[in-house]
């Protein structure tokens, strides 16, 4: 519990010494330190749509120690946050550690950009404020997806939009493929 209060720290300081000691966990215990902490933070992220600050914090630290093991964290959390229906903190949370995450988030292109578009499109027309902010979370996802990828990975991601571009059956998802090229110009 220590070492996931530090992780939510108000300072950022303590968030990132809270994510060297899981790290110093992760190696003393392997995985049982991330089945502890990690899917109690991500509760707490969908327990605190509301509460932009505490929301700041679990990101923060979500972000720290996916810059320490972005591999391994990927591994782990992609399965968790990568469920349809996608909910808003989940969006959220995805973008935020895709940030960090570097090369690691090439290998998963497929998956995240699939369901991203796949909500999109689900989300688009519905008329609640909670379908709107999440409308604006995937967009904010597909727009870090694009702004964080690299010369690696850039490959990658233009031939995984050319399968929902050129999409036979589906006009929406063409639609959304269009708009993650869009981004690019």
């Amino acid at each position: 519990r220590t070492v996931h209060c530090a992780l939510s720290d108000d300072a950022k300081e303590v968030s990132h010494q809270g994510a060297k000691a899981f790290m110093i966990l992760y190696r003393l215990v392997g995985s049982v330190a991330v089945d502890q902490i990690v899917p109690v933070m991500i509760k707490d992220l969908a327990s605190t749509t509301r509460d932009k600050a505490q929301k700041a914090k679990i990101l923060r630290g979500l972000r720290e120690i996916v810059c320490l093991k972005p591999r391994e964290m990927l591994e782990y959390l992609l399965p968790l946050l990568l469920i349809s229906p996608m909910t808003l903190p989940s969006a959220e949370a995805l973008a935020s550690i895709l940030e960090v995450a570097g090369t690691y988030t090439y290998h998963h292109f497929h998956s995240i950009i699939s369901l991203t578009i796949q909500e999109l499109f689900s989300c688009e027309s519905e008329q609640t404020d909670l379908a709107r902010e999440k409308y604006q979370a995937l967009r904010n996802l597909v727009i870090t997806i694009v702004s964080s990828t690299d010369q690696t990975g850039l490959h990658q991601l233009v031939l995984e939009l050319g399968r929902h571009v050129e999409h036979e059956s589906n006009l929406k998802r063409r639609r959304w493929g269009c708009f993650f090229y869009e981004l690019f110009f």
